[in-house]
């Protein structure tokens, strides 16, 4: 694997134990974050539930619209993590989408708000549909 971007720092983050802060290592300065201009945040409530559900699993603080799940620490486990939470949320997504649309903007674009049947005035109920009744 090769390193996107490499970064210089005066010293590895230790933890209590003196072990490198791997969690720390996630957070640490970037320039990207200092540019971030409006034009990156997350647009439309997709977007920003999408974005919200990130920053926890990424371990990151703020995510723009062209933030990379897996280029930040994403992995399958996390992406499972990830649609699981967006059904709770009420949004339908596919894995396939996230490991072929990575970026924010392009995977929040393919996830739907399904409408419930049950909100939907012009359903009929099945059992008015086929006679039945109790």
């Amino acid at each position: 694997m090769v390193p996107k971007r490499i970064f210089l720092l005066d010293a590895l983050p230790l933890t209590a134990n003196g072990k490198i802060d791997y969690q720390t290592l996630k957070r640490c300065h970037t320039p990207e974050a200092e540019n971030r201009t409006e034009a990156d945040l997350p647009l439309g409530d997709i977007e920003k539930q999408v974005a919200v559900i990130w920053q926890p699993l990424l371990s990151m603080g703020a995510v723009s619209r062209e933030t990379d799940f897996f280029q930040h620490g994403g992995d399958s486990l996390l992406a499972t993590r990830l649609i699981g939470q967006l059904h709770q949320a009420g949004y339908e997504a596919r894995l396939s989408d996230l490991f072929n649309h990575p970026r924010l903007a392009d995977f929040a674009a393919r996830c739907v708000k399904p409408t419930s049947l049950l909100n939907n005035p012009l359903s009929t109920p099945l059992k008015n549909a086929t006679g039945l009744s109790r």
